[in-house]
């Protein structure tokens, strides 16, 4: 188990790249919900 989370040496960078995806992810979620609150209907 441990060497997978090693990932060889580079767990560092992968892990890390992963973070940066799903922060990035959770931003643009939650900016969907904050401008739909401004939208009115026609």
């Amino acid at each position: 188990m441990m060497s997978f989370l090693e990932m060889g040496g580079y767990a560092v960078y992968v892990w890390s790249a992963y973070g940066v995806t799903l922060l990035v992810l959770a931003l643009n979620i939650l900016t969907v919900f904050l401008d739909d609150s401004k939208t009115t209907a026609p």
